[in-house]
């Protein structure tokens, strides 16, 4: 149901890729299949974002990020941690979150779905941000470990 899922997403049917990841969650929630599970939220975190739904893609991408960095699923947390951004991004753009695409782009475990969605992040934050504060959220990036962006986002969250 997840592949359905994706499917609906791409060709925008957003109201059916919903309910496709929801039943995809429950069954992979009932199976105790943390992996699957975490990132069928992260395609319904998506899915909730693009119907403006951003609570419910908030709280979505949370659970999704815990499941994934309790299951040391690291891709999998990299990819709810691009979806957290693009709600902080659509609340208000800030270095905070720009560092926080940056961290995601640099991470050697960041997988290709989710590095082209950072860098259209990073395009959008960086057309918003001063030179200034671009320089700076690109020396910080480096500078810190998961578990500390982790922490630093799920308080900002």
């Amino acid at each position: 149901m997840d592949a359905l899922g994706q499917l609906a997403y791409t060709q925008g049917n957003y109201t059916e890729a919903q309910i496709l990841f929801s039943e995809s969650a429950s069954l992979f929630e009932d199976m105790g299949d943390t992996h699957r599970l975490s990132r069928t939220l992260n395609h319904q975190g998506m899915t909730a974002l693009a119907l403006n739904q951003v609570v419910e893609a908030q709280d979505t991408f949370r659970t999704a990020l815990n499941l994934a960095q309790n299951g040391g699923l690291i891709p999998i947390a990299l990819s709810a941690m691009v979806g957290l951004a693009a709600i902080q991004n659509r609340q208000e753009c800030n270095l905070q979150t720009l560092e926080l695409v940056l961290y995601i782009l640099q991470h050697s475990l960041t997988n290709q779905e989710t590095k082209d969605l950072a860098r259209g992040l990073q395009k959008e934050l960086e057309s918003k941000l001063s030179f200034q504060a671009i320089e700076a959220a690109h020396r910080s990036a480096g500078e810190k470990d998961l578990n500390e962006v982790i922490c630093q986002l799920m308080i900002r969250a």
